[in-house]
């Protein structure tokens, strides 16, 4: 390696001379404040705010030191608290009179229920009820609610909820036997339920026919007559008892003119009963079955064709009156139908309603003084008829009449109708000399 010449040799000591530290002036990096400034914080109360409470907690501490360093804020502070002890007051009152409330809220409601459960127990063991020995009919299949519902009427059970909780806790209802029983009004419980289970149970079943067209009246009789009740309970029945199906709901009630709300609703049909059987009971076999046989496609086309069901059962009872042929009965329901639908011919002028208005001194239900449709139904009319009055036959009949041959002669006027009205004479003349009349 080349020695450079520019470089003095490591044995020798060169000068190195330092530069001076710079003088730095103590002088203040900013100037001094004359007056430091002064932060408050005001607050005001506002009854319809509770964060002020929470304002007030916070500031607590900044207000006592800055009441220290500035006195001339005291006043600020004098407000301040002034308002904060009247929030505590109100805060303090408010709190009060709630306590109060729900305390005798709770103390209420403690006391409806004790007494409530009260009565239950006393149900439920048999205390202070009644002695009196009582009769009930448990129709086959009844339910849990109609079982305590027939109890309930026979006066051995008060508390219909505590014996519904009872029987679903024992199970009892799958026990229960249908029969008729004698049982006592101050039997507990256990005892009820034990003497529902078949034991000593003495009852007999009948079978009745109901034909197309009787009226309710018709129905009773034959009912007493087969023994299943007596008149006076099965008419109070009908008469009072509020039955939850929905057609019975949808009867109007307003119509003072109308003579039983349920005429027209037992369907005709064959039915089974126990002798001694609850009236309810009874009344309620005979609707369920309308109810069953009135579709919801039915009811809906009643609605599209501007009818209540209540209205078609009313026509249908006289068209069942009128004919026991379907084939007749279409062709009826048409001339029914164009009539209602007409200015010149307004009234049905049925013969029937003429008869049934004469039986029970109802003027109302006469077709040939008043327009239009009866109050309600004449009969029980079969499912024949109601069908007739949903779908009647696309015919301009106004008039018709019968032979005793049981001949329908139809018209479109009157004078034709006259007509037919001599054809038929002459028919049932023929008839009657036959039969030496």
């Amino acid at each position: 390696m080349n020695e450079n010449p520019n470089y003095p040799g490591d044995d020798k000591e060169l000068p190195v001379e330092f530069p001076e530290d710079p003088i730095i002036q103590d002088e203040p990096l900013f100037d001094p404040m004359e007056k430091p400034p002064e932060f408050q914080v005001n607050i005001k109360e506002d009854a319809g705010d509770d964060m002020t409470d929470l304002f007030e907690l916070a500031s607590e501490d900044e207000e006592d030191t800055a009441s220290n360093a500035h006195p001339a804020n005291e006043p600020g502070k004098k407000k301040l608290d002034g308002n904060k002890k009247k929030k505590e007051k109100r805060v303090l009152y408010g709190g009060c009179a709630k306590s109060l409330i729900y305390a005798v809220v709770i103390i209420g409601v403690s006391l409806l229920l004790s007494f409530f459960l009260l009565l239950g127990i006393n149900d439920m063991v048999g205390l202070v009820k009644p002695n009196a020995e009582v009769t009930v009919t448990i129709p086959e299949g009844a339910t849990t609610d109609q079982v305590v519902q027939i109890i309930k009427d026979s006066g051995a059970v008060s508390q219909p909820f505590f014996f519904k909780l009872y029987m679903s806790l024992t199970k009892s209802t799958e026990k229960i036997e249908p029969g008729e029983y004698t049982i006592n009004t101050n039997y507990d419980y256990m005892r009820i339920i034990s003497s529902l289970k078949g034991a000593g149970a003495t009852y007999e079943t009948v079978e009745i026919s109901f034909p197309e067209g009787f009226t309710l009246e018709q129905i009773v009789d034959r009912l007493v007559e087969y023994g299943v009740n007596t008149e006076e309970a099965l008419m109070n029945s009908l008469q009072n008892t509020e039955f939850e199906y929905d057609l019975v709901k949808d009867i109007p009630t307003d119509d003072p003119d109308r003579l039983t709300k349920l005429e027209g609703y037992l369907f005709p049909d064959t039915y089974e009963f126990y002798k001694g059987e609850a009236p309810d009971s009874v009344i309620g076999k005979f609707l369920a079955n309308t109810e069953k046989k009135i579709t919801e496609e039915m009811r809906e086309q009643a609605e599209a064709s501007g009818f209540t069901i209540d209205e078609i059962l009313t026509l249908a009872s006289v068209i069942q009156e009128e004919s026991g042929d379907y084939e007749q009965m279409l062709k009826i329901s048409s001339i029914f139908h164009n009539r209602l639908n007409s200015r010149d011919f307004p009234r049905l002028e049925s013969d029937p309603t003429t008869e049934y208005a004469q039986a029970h001194n109802a003027a109302a239900y006469d077709t040939y003084q008043v327009a239009g449709l009866m109050p309600g139904p004449i009969c029980n009319p079969g499912i024949e008829a109601i069908l007739a009055a949903l779908s009647p036959d696309d015919t301009n009949y106004l008039f018709f009449v019968t032979d005793l041959k049981g001949n329908y002669y139809y018209a479109t006027t009157y004078n034709a109708h006259l007509k037919n009205v001599q054809t038929a004479e002459a028919v049932n003349n023929e008839v009657k000399a036959s039969s030496g009349q």
